[in-house]
């Protein structure tokens, strides 16, 4: 069972979340196939949405669903099995969907316009489409620009560019957009690629490849990931933070602070009072990060520390 919202409503299975600039949590529960909102104060707002084939409900299956709040503070749900992104406003109302050609995995990315932008693995480019689903912009990306000197060449063959894509943000004219495992921020403005850019300095990139690999060789398993994703505060001060995956010894994971120039701001820890399987951070704002905690079925809620 999850965390108890009141005492008639529960989330069990929190799948994807996301914040709006006040604070309000939007969260997805893929067991009862519906999206809960709660204001900054945790309470019960609203749920959103319902499991069905007609418009405005989530057909994709019971998890393939991950939600993100646009530029317009509207409610933009990826239902990716069902290839298609709905609108909600911000109080919950349908406004309409439109249907993609191809599955869009993770949160949407949406411009002020209603835009969504995408990676395709397939062809190597970055891609947007409008609300008709017409394309609009196609920029091709280099592979070699996306992959972080971290990773050693007999891995290359094993990672697909189209696994990597795993957050983006918008700024008023740029598109920032972060590959899992990667050390490298890839910076659009306009129609084309204006540059590429390591968002941390070579020497915290080496410290953390060692400790990786100590990792690796103490468990006698597979490469660890740099950095699963970049968490853009949803306050909108124009940081984006990147979680380093859970030390289990110490109960923490250092986190850097970068502004959108890639420019290392702040090094801190986020403590964690019991270890889970997983903890996959999604959201933050103002200071206190939201994570999925335990195989999906708790929400974390943890504040920036000091190291």
């Amino acid at each position: 069972m999850g965390p108890e919202i009141s005492p008639d409503i529960f989330i069990y299975k929190p799948h994807s979340l996301t914040l709006d600039r006040e604070g309000n949590l939007f969260i997805f529960d893929r067991a009862q196939h519906k999206i809960f909102q709660l204001d900054k104060n945790l309470k019960f707002v609203r749920t959103i949405g319902r499991e069905g084939q007609e418009p405005g409900e989530f057909a994709g299956g019971r998890g393939m669903i991950y939600i993100n709040i646009g530029p317009d503070n509207k409610l933009y749900v990826n239902d990716a099995m069902a290839q298609k992104i709905i609108v909600f406003d911000s109080m919950g109302k349908y406004l309409n969907d439109y249907h993609q050609t191809e599955a869009l995995w993770g949160k949407p990315t949406i411009d002020k316009s209603g835009n969504i932008y995408f990676f395709s693995g397939n062809d190597l480019e970055i891609r947007a489409k409008n609300q008709r689903g017409e394309s609009i912009l196609k920029i091709p990306v280099e592979s070699k620009k996306v992959y972080s000197f971290l990773f050693e060449r007999q891995y290359l063959h094993q990672h697909k560019l189209s696994q990597f894509f795993m957050n983006a943000f918008l700024l008023p004219e740029h598109l920032l957009l972060y590959f899992e495992n990667s050390s490298t921020m890839l910076d659009v403005a306009g129609n084309k690629n204006t540059r590429s850019y390591q968002i941390l300095p070579k020497d915290l990139l080496e410290n953390h490849e060692k400790s990786v690999q100590e990792l690796v060789k103490e468990q006698n398993k597979g490469r660890y990931p740099l950095f699963s994703k970049i968490i853009v505060d949803h306050a909108d001060n124009g940081y984006f933070y990147l979680p380093v995956v859970i030390n289990k010894t110490t109960n923490r994971s250092l986190v850097y602070k970068i502004n959108t120039n890639g420019e290392l701001d702040k090094t801190f820890y986020v403590d964690y009072k019991e270890v889970s399987p997983y903890i996959w951070m999604e959201a933050i704002h103002e200071g206190i990060f939201y994570a999925r905690l335990t195989d999906e079925q708790v929400i974390g809620i943890f504040k920036e520390g000091n190291i």
